[in-house]
């Protein structure tokens, strides 16, 4: 469906802890693949990590000087590199993401583009992205009058329709010209 040396759109799925961020991704991945979408998916955290297992050979390749350590399996790829913050981390992962037809970001509430936020008021009283010029939409339990879409998780599909509408087809309007 895309360019493989075309940038795919990206949403950012926000939202405060326990909002049901992942829960969200979760359940739009298999929607999105069902209608033959490439989805690739990056996870933001303000936690330090260790992403490589210290005095494993891929962790001893990088103490040696490797910039990137490349780990490859029968069944699957990992390269880690150590980057200045998570911006320039960002711009790595996007370059894996080529010819993708969508990046999903679980969380990014600062980043730009379309934003998603997943919403249960249980766990929160207000949500944090409810400006119509930075939320595309809210998926929540709880009915309010938000100034932007809302949809209950029973309504993905509808919510897929507007993703495709306003990114995906969007999008490919874009790379084409029209």
């Amino acid at each position: 469906m895309n360019d493989i040396n075309k940038i795919p759109p990206i949403i950012n799925i926000v939202g405060r802890k326990r909002s049901g961020k992942t829960t969200l991704i979760l359940s739009l991945l298999p929607l999105l693949s069902a209608k033959g979408y490439r989805v690739g998916t990056i996870k933001r955290t303000s936690h330090k990590e260790t992403l490589d297992i210290p005095e494993t050979d891929s962790f001893r390749h990088r103490k040696a000087g490797a910039a990137i350590a490349g780990f490859l399996t029968p069944s699957g790829v990992a390269a880690y590199c150590e980057t200045p913050d998570q911006d320039a981390g960002f711009e790595i992962l996007k370059d894996w993401m080529l010819g993708l037809d969508l990046v999903i970001v679980e969380g990014g509430k600062s980043s730009p583009g379309p934003k998603i936020e997943a919403f249960l008021s249980n766990q929160h009283s207000e949500p944090i992205c409810s400006d119509p010029n930075e939320c595309m939409a809210i998926v929540t339990d709880h009915l309010n009058s938000w100034p932007v879409p809302i949809f209950r998780t029973s309504e993905l599909n509808r919510l897929i329709g507007i993703i495709e509408q306003n990114i995906l087809h969007s999008h490919e309007n874009d790379s084409t010209g029209k």
